[in-house]
């Protein structure tokens, strides 16, 4: 990042390497990038730099998820809920698609169905996260598979 650029220029790079690592499947990186991005951001009072703070937030909680710290996902999550209002329903939905995620993870399905449909209400027509959201309605709704032997 050029030592030019502005802290929300900056707070915007980090959310976005986050986001590129965790879609690439490296929640390690990923993880480093969004606490770098949320150090970087303390303190910040600009809209655009509020809005990566949730969005790095939610991100930071799934690439805890995926590493496997479902206490500190679920931590991460709930306070990042208890404080959704404000934000865009694009990234309210974002929010809940990862709660709804968690909670399937724990095998808690009348929860995850919950979070989705409430994610699904609030996701723009036409946004790319809205097939992603219906996949995991389908997900939560195909029954459990006991493992075989």
């Amino acid at each position: 990042v050029p030592a030019t650029a502005g802290r929300a220029d900056r707070v915007a790079l980090a959310a976005l390497a986050g986001d590129l690592a965790l879609e690439t499947g490296d929640p390690t990186t990923a993880l480093r990038r969004f606490e770098a991005g949320l150090a970087l951001a303390d303190g910040a009072t600009l809209p655009e730099v509020a809005e990566n703070i949730v969005s790095m937030r939610i991100g930071a909680a799934s690439a805890r998820l995926r590493l496997g710290d479902v206490s500190a996902a679920r931590r991460a999550l709930a306070a990042v809920l208890a404080d959704l209002d404000a934000a865009p329903a694009p990234l309210q939905a974002y929010a809940l698609g990862t709660a709804a995620e968690l909670e399937l993870a724990l095998g808690d399905r009348p929860r995850a169905a919950a979070l989705c449909a409430s994610a699904l209400a609030r996701v723009p027509a036409g946004d790319s996260l809205a097939p992603q959201l219906q996949a995991l309605a389908e997900q939560i709704r195909e029954p459990a598979h006991p493992a075989k032997n």
